[in-house]
């Protein structure tokens, strides 16, 4: 490890990091937490000699990740933004590290950067033009587990602040504003930090969206069950504050307030023997896609169709001499790239029943590579690059609406 005179750098912080998929984008995440990463050999501390020495990492692909903070006040000011192997201070640009059994990766050399960190500083203004109370994120937009900047309230003047950010790019998200009549208001900004200071931010909130819609059974035979609606943000690393549930009405209307960004729908808890088969607006298929909801609009329309001709596709998995294998998951993902994603109902996966078998119930008529692993890390089966590597090692399945098929897979290694 080096500083920025290319002179070896001690008591900085290195780690192995894993990459997952979370929240329907790809992050880099450490092992555990930084004591805990100490004690079982996940990370270490730099010596003297800016040396160090990762153990214990079982076989996999990584990331190494160095971070050094000076101590004391300065540290607001100036610091060194954590930079990634093989010298980059972009996670999106870090160099995956694969280790085999036994083996040892050597020469993972890094050089700190030295930079200017910022203050973020403003006001929130509801839709009235009055001091909000409110809830303050600045979110990276390359964001990862060690780079979280906490959340904040702002003053009674509607003022905030947020001290000591690193060079990025991030977006203000606003939250948890009642406007004076009561309604939840919202607002969302970019904001690039490049070494200055960004101050005095005016962030004025809007209401939240309302939806109307119904929900409807495909044969007409209503069950006798208290039905209740889901909205769901579908905008990859923003905060839930717009997600919502409401009561479906005797009628089977529902309304649903306070909503931002791009929304979908589904019917929480469905009754026994139904499946969501379709969610329009105006005849135009929302399921997947959603729909984006602007500040203060009133969108009507929207109806969920539920349906009981559901797919259902099971089997076993047998090992390289043919035996069945009792441990396994399954993932099935469509062939079609394009409705692939965060959220989406056309990735599931499964685990094996007492007796070695899976099942997945309710995916949408279509067709699926569908493959038998060992392991699946979670979030994982979304990442699209693992799903790349996946379908040529899965099956090729056909489900058409209603459609029960049976398929036997051998385990991926």
């Amino acid at each position: 490890m080096f500083d920025e005179f290319g002179d070896p750098a001690a008591t900085v912080f290195v780690r192995a990091l894993r990459q997952r998929y979370v929240d329907g984008r790809r992050e880099l995440t450490p092992l555990a937490e930084a004591l805990e990463v100490l004690a079982n050999g996940g990370g270490d501390i730099t010596d003297d000699l800016g040396q160090f020495r990762i153990y214990g990492l079982a076989p996999g692909d990584y990331y190494v990740s160095a971070t050094f903070r000076p101590p004391g006040e300065a540290a607001m000011a100036a610091g060194y933004p954590p930079v990634y192997y093989p010298g980059t201070p972009s996670a999106a640009e870090a160099r995956r590290i694969r280790v085999a059994v036994g083996e040892e990766a050597q020469n993972v050399n890094l050089t700190l950067v030295s930079a200017r960190y910022a203050v973020v500083s403003g006001t929130v203004l509801n839709s009235s033009g009055a001091p909000a109370s409110a809830s303050v994120r600045l979110v990276a937009t390359d964001a990862v587990a060690e780079a979280q900047i906490a959340p904040a309230r702002t003053a009674p003047n509607g003022a905030f602040t947020f001290r000591g950010v690193a060079p990025g790019d991030y977006r203000l998200h606003v939250y948890e504003v009642q406007s004076p009549a009561g309604v939840q208001e919202f607002a969302s900004i970019p904001v690039s930090i490049t070494g200055e200071d960004v101050t005095g931010l005016v962030v004025g909130t809007a209401a939240g969206a309302i939806a109307r819609g119904g929900v409807v059974f495909e044969d007409g035979a209503k069950p006798n069950t208290r039905l209740f609606v889901r909205s769901m943000t579908t905008v990859a690393g923003a905060p839930t504050f717009s997600n919502t549930s409401v009561g479906v009405n005797p009628d089977l209307t529902f309304e649903a307030a306070g909503l931002a960004d791009r929304q979908t729908f589904r019917i929480g808890m469905l009754p026994e023997g139904w499946f969501l088969k379709a969610v329009t607006h105006d005849g135009v298929d929302i399921t997947d896609a959603g729909y984006d909801f602007k500040p203060g609009q009133r969108v009507s329309g929207i109806e969920i169709l539920l349906t009981r001709r559901a797919t259902s596709l099971s089997g076993t998995v047998h090992d390289d001499r043919g035996s069945s294998v009792a441990d396994y998951t399954v993932v099935a993902f469509s062939t079609n790239a394009g409705r692939l994603g965060y959220q989406t109902r056309f990735v599931r996966s499964a685990r094996p029943d007492q007796d070695g078998r899976f099942t997945i119930r309710a995916l949408p008529p279509d067709e699926y590579y569908v493959v038998a692993l060992e392991y699946v890390e979670t979030g994982q089966e979304f990442d699209p690059e693992q799903l790349a590597i996946w379908k040529a090692l899965a099956t090729t399945v056909e489900l058409g609406e209603g459609d029960t098929k049976t398929v036997s897979l051998k385990l991926a290694r």
